[in-house]
């Protein structure tokens, strides 16, 4: 990246999200309202050091900036405000990672110490953040949510798609789907509640080591993630994500075509708000996915047109 381009994504970086945030306090109640009153004025003294550090001009949002504030408002308007600060918190995470990297790389003394306060400002946003989203959605089940999801679309597309090289008939591969479908989901479930049980259970031992060696009586691990719950989430999500690419086989599709355009869609789109959620780079994640989904069906088909060959 050019140091005119980097200089423009820090500005128009902090414009987006001081846009958004003024959008948001328009309609927001309390806790949220004085939250984005404490991020407003942050972001704004942001915006105008970079302004006048790089003497930009820049008053208008990219094309980028104005769809996903308009992606987050949408969301918040349909989710309620429960949903606003795990995005709040994935913003400010992003945030958090472009300037450590940017910390990592200059060496301008004054951009350094801009920086060193901007990234101050940008942790404690991330903080409050996270503690107002951990009382109002717990994150493990987004995680698990998503990724159950993932794995059951990425891998029945596969399955399905070498299926259908080898067999040419859309009822088999539609039964074979759901069958493998199914027991997949039932398989990630018991592997979601034995990794949670074991967890707590180590959890549980680690609570009792501390008690003995400060001869405290009583406590307890706070919260301990629930094995069911987190079972049944991943199993759900599993076979909703594994159930999609059999569903054109359903309605009489003939080819993986189908399938893989109406997944690869939704996987695509599912690894782009797990990277936004998670504030990882968007761009690479998403790369990284479609390379992954392309492998797994383009391999999964030549295995199935050489059992064709073969069984033939």
């Amino acid at each position: 990246m050019t140091p005119v381009a980097l200089q423009h994504r820090l500005l128009l970086g902090e414009m987006a999200d001081l846009e958004l945030y003024t959008a948001l306090r328009r309609t927001a109640h309390a806790p949220l309202a004085e939250t984005l009153d404490s991020f407003i004025e942050t972001e704004h003294r942001h915006a105008e050091f970079w302004r006048k550090k790089f003497h930009l001009n820049l008053t208008q949002l990219d094309l980028f900036g104005r769809i996903r504030n308009r992606l987050i408002r949408a969301a918040v308007f349909l989710f309620g405000e429960r949903v606003a600060f795990l995005l709040l918190e994935a913003i400010e995470t992003h945030g958090v990672k472009v300037y450590l990297d940017l910390w990592e790389t200059t060496k301008d003394p004054q951009v350094r110490e801009g920086l060193r306060a901007i990234l101050t400002d940008e942790l404690l946003h991330e903080d409050e953040a996270a503690t107002h989203g951990m009382r109002a959605i717990d994150p493990q089940v987004i995680r698990n949510a998503f990724l159950g999801f993932n794995d059951g679309s990425v891998e029945i597309l596969g399955a399905v798609s070498g299926l259908m090289a080898a067999l040419h008939s859309p009822l088999l591969v539609a039964m074979s789907g759901i069958t493998v479908s199914v027991a997949g989901s039932l398989s990630m479930a018991a592997g979601a509640f034995l990794s949670t049980h074991s967890e707590a259970e180590i959890e549980r031992m680690e609570v009792s080591k501390q008690r003995f060696l400060q001869g405290t009586f009583g406590q307890s691990a706070k919260n301990p993630a629930s094995p069911w719950k987190a079972a049944g989430i991943v199993g759900v999500a599993y076979l909703i994500g594994a159930l999609v690419p059999v569903f054109p086989f359903l309605f009489g599709a003939t080819n993986p075509l189908w399938s893989v355009l109406l997944s690869g869609v939704l996987i695509l789109f599912v690894s782009a708000l797990l990277a936004f959620l998670s504030g990882m780079d968007l761009r690479r994640r998403v790369a990284l996915n479609a390379l992954i989904v392309t492998a797994a069906v383009l391999v999964s088909y030549a295995i199935g047109l050489l059992v064709d060959r073969w069984l033939r």
